[in-house]
């Protein structure tokens, strides 16, 4: 049986694109989704049937409006319908009451193109087609961005994007963006550990219910760390999770003017144990940076519960101690090592709020190093927005800026005459640019030659693909020479090493023991890779970084 996976969040499409323009206008909804089989993999370039019904009062209320189509899937598995634009089965899209709600839209499909429908899948409309109750009420005209024009462009109505889907209306870029395209929601999203930032409806939850991550515990221990939303937030959390959308980050009513759902500082994951707990409180820009910061940071390392307590490691404590062992090769968890050692024994992904939060946010500081950690400007005069929701135009054929969040090749936000050169004009190819990113590639290739006995300590994976070779890109690759991708080579696989006291198979080497300090040098070498800006976040924090792990490991290579 093959399952139908949205493109984005239902609510979020329909506010980029409802017509409600006037009485006479269409009344259509645009709806887009992304077809996988069982095994999540795309159904591309294939016919597919799908039945739409709005129904009122529940998920389970009376259809309101019914009608067929038939659309055929394009190279990425995505479906793009018109809502209101099929075969009428009953009903009129033109007499919807929407202000008698609520309303939810069920989609069932035929992946093989008939009107066998095997797939279904329920959607509550939030406010977003009440907005066409308002603009018949002549309360408010347009679409959410004759207003709300951050996204304006001058796309040209000839362009089709990447995706093969027409920008008529020449304002649409979020249905570009990673937020929209939810590859991470699939997994992640059902995970009541992971939803509070991978699913709408756990962040929803999160922020609604002022969710912190928390060690919980008393000393000495065992220690727990919980950062779980409700499993009941929405059924969609165990089946099919929505993906970020407008309404994720946004309040959905009018008189908000679609403010954010929360700028409150933010309490870093990475210190949430009792007594050590960190706060970041970025203000620039009406503190809309935080509400990013959210999401975008790491999660901790925890110690095992059976020879430590549970705990998250203290950086502050190993920083003082950088002599001391922070993993045994002689040892395993039952018999001294506290961090079990592992691939991702580098934190989460999330690096880029820890790195634009700056120092003591980050990996561990070396006292006593050469480079003194100062941040760049960027940490209290820079937000988010500036860069990664300049205005936005074309690159490459490829909408960036705006709400795509995509920064690279759209530099037009951060062009302060100040800090980026008299013209005011910041480009790919700017000094300011080159330098931060060719600069760090540099340090990190130098640090990649220290970080190597017998074999790379750190994973590379020379293509854009991850170790499967399939599914998964390396996206971290063209920041090293080598394309490394920030986890520790551990593993079963030819030349990767393994972290227990028997002897090694053939191919494969025992990983080393690391000092604290030596671990802080491996750590730096990650941070760098996944705060995924080359650089640019936070330069003179993360040049330190780097220059103080080369300097350690030159004086205490790893034997």
């Amino acid at each position: 049986m093959k399952k139908l996976s949205q493109k984005i969040s239902i609510v979020a499409f329909l506010l980029l694109s409802f017509n409600f323009l006037s009485a006479q206008a269409p009344h259509k909804m645009s709806y887009q989704a992304v077809v996988r089989n069982s095994s999540f993999t795309l159904v591309v370039n294939s016919p597919i049937g799908m039945k739409v019904s709005i129904l009122q009062g529940s998920a389970t209320g009376t259809p309101v409006y019914v009608e067929t189509q038939t659309a055929t899937t394009n190279g990425n598995g995505l479906v793009t319908l018109q809502i209101g634009g099929g075969t009428v089965v009953s009903g009129s899209m033109a007499t919807i009451n929407w202000a008698a709600g609520p309303f939810f839209i069920k989609t069932e499909t035929d992946p093989a193109g008939g009107v066998t429908y095997s797939i279904a899948n329920t959607t509550q409309l939030l406010s977003v087609p009440y907005a066409e109750f308002a603009g018949n009420s002549a309360t408010t005209a347009g679409n959410c961005f004759e207003c709300h024009v951050h996204d304006k462009s001058s796309l040209g109505n000839t362009y089709a994007g990447s995706l093969a889907q027409k920008r008529t209306d020449n304002a649409n870029s979020m249905p570009f963006s990673a937020h929209a395209t939810g590859e991470t929601a699939f997994g992640e999203g059902t995970n009541s550990g992971c939803a509070g930032c991978h699913a709408d409806q756990g962040f929803s939850w999160r922020v609604a219910n002022k969710l912190q991550p928390t060690y919980t515990g008393t000393a000495p221990g065992p220690y727990t760390y919980a950062f779980n939303v409700d499993a009941s937030a929405s059924s969609a959390m165990t089946a099919l999770p929505g993906h970020i959308g407008c309404f994720t980050c946004h309040k959905g009513n009018p008189q908000d003017s679609f403010a954010l759902v929360t700028t409150d500082s933010v309490k870093m994951m990475f210190y949430s144990m009792p007594g050590k707990e960190k706060y970041v409180n970025l203000t620039q820009d009406k503190k809309s940076s935080n509400i990013c910061i959210m999401c975008h940071q790491s999660r901790p390392i925890s110690q095992n519960t059976t020879s430590g307590d549970g705990s998250a490691v203290d950086y502050p404590a190993l920083a003082a101690n950088l002599t001391g062992i922070f993993y045994d090769s002689t040892k395993t968890a039952s018999t001294g090592n506290k961090v079990s050692l592992s691939s991702s024994t580098v934190g989460h992904y999330g690096w880029p709020g820890n790195v634009l939060a700056g120092k003591g946010f980050g990996p561990i500081e070396i006292p006593g190093a050469p480079t003194a950690y100062t941040n760049s400007a960027h940490t209290t005069v820079a937000a988010c927005a500036d860069c990664h929701m300049a205005s936005p135009k074309i690159v490459s054929g490829v909408p960036v800026g705006g709400h795509t969040f995509t920064a690279a090749g759209n530099y037009n936000g951060c062009n302060t005459t100040t800090c980026h050169g008299t013209s005011g004009v910041l480009s790919a190819t700017s000094v300011k640019v080159t330098t931060a990113v060719n600069g760090q590639k540099a340090k990190l290739d130098q640090l990649a030659g220290l970080l190597k006995s017998k074999g790379q300590y750190m994973m590379y994976i020379d293509t854009t693909f991850d170790v499967d070779g399939v599914t998964r890109k390396n996206l971290w690759y063209k920041f090293t020479t080598l394309h490394f991708n920030g986890n520790i080579n551990i593993g079963s696989a030819a030349g990767q090493f393994v972290v227990n006291t028997a002897t090694p198979a053939a191919g494969l080497y025992k990983f080393p023991t690391l000092t604290n300090g030596q671990f802080a040098a491996m750590q730096a070498f990650s941070v760098c890779i996944r705060e995924f800006s080359g650089g640019i976040h936070n330069t003179q924090y993360t040049n330190a970084l780097l220059s103080n792990a080369i300097w350690y490991l030159t004086n205490n290579p790893i034997q």
